[in-house]
Protein backbone atom coordinates (compact mmCIF):
# COMPACT_ATOMS: atom_id res chain seq x y z
CA UNK A 1 0.00 0.00 0.00
CA UNK A 2 3.48 2.68 1.11
CA UNK A 3 4.48 1.49 -2.43
CA UNK A 4 1.24 2.52 -4.29
CA UNK A 5 1.14 5.79 -2.44
CA UNK A 6 5.14 6.64 -2.82
CA UNK A 7 4.21 5.53 -6.92
CA UNK A 8 1.81 8.20 -6.95
CA UNK A 9 4.48 11.02 -5.71
CA UNK A 10 2.76 11.41 -2.60
CA UNK A 11 5.71 11.76 0.32
CA UNK A 12 5.49 9.25 2.73
CA UNK A 13 7.27 9.02 6.04
CA UNK A 14 7.09 6.37 8.67
CA UNK A 15 6.91 7.05 12.47
CA UNK A 16 7.82 4.71 15.02
CA UNK A 17 7.70 1.24 12.74
CA UNK A 18 9.84 1.59 10.27
CA UNK A 19 8.67 -0.26 6.40
CA UNK A 20 10.99 -1.40 3.78
CA UNK A 21 10.91 0.30 0.68
CA UNK A 22 10.61 3.59 -0.93
CA UNK A 23 9.94 6.65 2.09
CA UNK A 24 10.78 9.93 2.32
CA UNK A 25 12.28 9.27 5.26
CA UNK A 26 12.05 7.22 8.87
CA UNK A 27 11.07 9.19 11.78
CA UNK A 28 11.79 6.87 15.49
CA UNK A 29 14.52 5.65 18.13
CA UNK A 30 17.37 3.64 17.44
CA UNK A 31 16.35 0.33 18.28
CA UNK A 32 20.02 -0.85 18.78
CA UNK A 33 21.21 1.79 21.22
CA UNK A 34 17.45 1.33 23.26
CA UNK A 35 18.37 -2.04 23.34
CA UNK A 36 22.00 -1.80 24.59
CA UNK A 37 20.09 0.45 27.51
CA UNK A 38 18.00 -2.09 28.16
CA UNK A 39 21.29 -4.42 28.57
CA UNK A 40 22.80 -2.06 31.08
CA UNK A 41 19.97 -1.29 33.27
CA UNK A 42 19.62 -5.48 33.44
CA UNK A 43 22.91 -5.63 34.13
CA UNK A 44 22.59 -3.36 37.21
CA UNK A 45 19.64 -3.97 38.05
CA UNK A 46 20.91 -8.04 38.38
CA UNK A 47 23.75 -7.41 39.53
CA UNK A 48 25.60 -9.17 36.78
CA UNK A 49 24.29 -12.34 36.94
CA UNK A 50 20.80 -14.07 37.18
CA UNK A 51 17.89 -16.02 34.70
CA UNK A 52 16.47 -13.55 32.38
CA UNK A 53 13.22 -14.07 29.76
CA UNK A 54 12.70 -11.81 26.44
CA UNK A 55 9.12 -11.13 25.87
CA UNK A 56 8.81 -10.57 22.01
CA UNK A 57 5.98 -10.34 19.61
CA UNK A 58 6.69 -13.44 17.62
CA UNK A 59 9.76 -15.31 16.30
CA UNK A 60 8.56 -16.27 12.77
CA UNK A 61 9.40 -13.73 10.15
CA UNK A 62 6.77 -12.96 8.85
CA UNK A 63 4.71 -12.10 12.13
CA UNK A 64 8.18 -10.17 13.39
CA UNK A 65 8.15 -6.64 13.60
CA UNK A 66 11.41 -5.51 12.64
CA UNK A 67 12.45 -3.19 15.66
CA UNK A 68 11.07 -5.82 17.96
CA UNK A 69 13.77 -7.89 16.17
CA UNK A 70 16.20 -5.67 16.67
CA UNK A 71 15.53 -4.95 20.52
CA UNK A 72 15.61 -8.80 21.09
CA UNK A 73 18.96 -9.68 19.16
CA UNK A 74 20.62 -6.75 20.28
CA UNK A 75 19.77 -7.25 23.99
CA UNK A 76 21.10 -10.53 23.82
CA UNK A 77 24.24 -9.95 22.32
CA UNK A 78 24.55 -6.84 24.89
CA UNK A 79 23.62 -9.20 27.43
CA UNK A 80 25.91 -12.04 26.23
CA UNK A 81 28.99 -9.69 25.76
CA UNK A 82 29.01 -7.37 28.91
CA UNK A 83 27.15 -9.67 31.76
CA UNK A 84 28.53 -13.20 30.84
CA UNK A 85 26.75 -14.72 34.28
CA UNK A 86 23.12 -13.28 33.49
CA UNK A 87 21.64 -16.27 31.26
CA UNK A 88 18.95 -15.73 28.43
CA UNK A 89 16.61 -18.86 29.62
CA UNK A 90 13.70 -18.04 27.44
CA UNK A 91 11.80 -16.01 24.55
CA UNK A 92 8.43 -15.64 25.40
CA UNK A 93 6.38 -14.89 22.33
CA UNK A 94 2.75 -12.35 22.62
CA UNK A 95 2.10 -12.00 19.51
CA UNK A 96 0.92 -8.46 20.64
CA UNK A 97 -2.16 -9.72 22.28
CA UNK A 98 -2.45 -8.79 26.11
CA UNK A 99 -4.22 -12.41 26.33
CA UNK A 100 -1.68 -14.36 25.48
CA UNK A 101 1.11 -12.20 26.74
CA UNK A 102 -0.32 -12.85 30.10
CA UNK A 103 -1.06 -16.46 29.81
CA UNK A 104 2.69 -17.33 28.40
CA UNK A 105 4.23 -15.11 31.03
CA UNK A 106 2.36 -16.17 34.02
CA UNK A 107 3.42 -19.72 32.46
CA UNK A 108 7.28 -18.31 32.63
CA UNK A 109 7.12 -17.71 35.96
CA UNK A 110 5.81 -20.79 37.56
CA UNK A 111 8.10 -23.07 35.24
CA UNK A 112 11.28 -20.69 35.74
CA UNK A 113 10.51 -19.82 39.40
CA UNK A 114 13.87 -18.31 39.84
CA UNK A 115 13.92 -15.95 37.08
CA UNK A 116 15.15 -12.79 38.27
CA UNK A 117 14.30 -10.46 35.21
CA UNK A 118 12.11 -9.77 32.44
CA UNK A 119 12.98 -7.59 29.18
CA UNK A 120 10.16 -6.99 27.37
CA UNK A 121 10.76 -5.71 23.50
CA UNK A 122 7.10 -5.36 22.38
CA UNK A 123 4.07 -4.64 23.92
CA UNK A 124 1.92 -5.84 26.23
CA UNK A 125 3.92 -4.69 29.65
CA UNK A 126 0.47 -4.51 31.27
CA UNK A 127 -0.65 -7.86 30.64
CA UNK A 128 3.00 -9.33 32.02
CA UNK A 129 3.03 -6.41 35.02
CA UNK A 130 -0.47 -8.54 35.76
CA UNK A 131 1.13 -11.94 35.80
CA UNK A 132 4.17 -10.20 37.95
CA UNK A 133 2.06 -9.27 40.49
CA UNK A 134 -0.39 -12.23 40.21
CA UNK A 135 2.69 -14.31 41.23
CA UNK A 136 3.62 -12.10 43.88
CA UNK A 137 7.12 -11.74 41.85
CA UNK A 138 7.02 -8.42 41.84
CA UNK A 139 10.12 -7.66 44.49
CA UNK A 140 12.14 -10.11 43.07
CA UNK A 141 11.66 -9.63 39.32
CA UNK A 142 13.25 -6.70 37.30
CA UNK A 143 11.63 -5.06 34.37
CA UNK A 144 12.85 -3.29 31.41
CA UNK A 145 10.60 -2.46 29.06
CA UNK A 146 9.82 0.73 26.35
CA UNK A 147 7.49 3.40 25.80
CA UNK A 148 6.04 5.93 28.28
CA UNK A 149 1.91 4.61 28.28
CA UNK A 150 0.06 5.70 31.42
CA UNK A 151 -0.21 2.27 32.32
CA UNK A 152 3.50 1.45 32.13
CA UNK A 153 4.04 4.82 34.43
CA UNK A 154 1.37 3.39 37.04
CA UNK A 155 3.21 -0.01 37.02
CA UNK A 156 6.80 1.58 37.62
CA UNK A 157 4.72 3.60 40.57
CA UNK A 158 3.55 0.13 41.40
CA UNK A 159 7.11 -0.91 41.55
CA UNK A 160 6.29 -3.69 38.68
CA UNK A 161 8.34 -2.45 36.43
CA UNK A 162 11.56 -0.85 37.27
CA UNK A 163 12.53 1.57 34.17
CA UNK A 164 10.84 1.57 30.64
CA UNK A 165 12.93 3.47 27.76
CA UNK A 166 10.70 6.02 26.29
CA UNK A 167 11.03 6.15 22.64
CA UNK A 168 9.32 10.27 23.00
CA UNK A 169 6.34 9.62 20.88
CA UNK A 170 5.00 13.47 20.70
CA UNK A 171 8.81 14.91 19.78
CA UNK A 172 8.59 11.89 16.74
CA UNK A 173 5.03 13.37 15.82
CA UNK A 174 6.42 16.65 15.41
CA UNK A 175 9.59 16.04 14.04
CA UNK A 176 7.66 13.85 11.41
CA UNK A 177 5.12 16.78 10.19
CA UNK A 178 7.88 19.16 10.38
CA UNK A 179 10.03 17.56 7.72
CA UNK A 180 6.47 16.83 5.81
CA UNK A 181 6.60 20.60 5.64
CA UNK A 182 9.76 21.53 4.79
CA UNK A 183 9.53 19.31 1.68
CA UNK A 184 5.90 20.24 0.56
CA UNK A 185 6.82 23.63 0.77
CA UNK A 186 10.54 24.21 0.81
CA UNK A 187 11.34 20.81 -1.21
CA UNK A 188 13.91 20.33 1.47
CA UNK A 189 15.19 16.67 1.63
CA UNK A 190 16.00 14.99 4.95
CA UNK A 191 19.18 14.24 5.15
CA UNK A 192 19.19 10.77 6.70
CA UNK A 193 16.52 9.32 8.70
CA UNK A 194 15.82 11.59 11.81
CA UNK A 195 15.92 9.34 15.08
Amino acid sequence: AVQRIVRKNIPVITVDSDLTGDRLCHVGHDAVKGACIAGRMMGLFLRGEGKVAVITNSMSTEVYHDQVNTRTTEFARFISENYPEIEIVRYVEGFEDRDITYRETAKLLQEEPDIKGIFIACGGVDAVGRAIREAGKAEETSVVSFEEYPEILDLIRARVVDCTIGGNLVEQGRTSFRLLIEYLVYGTMPERDPV
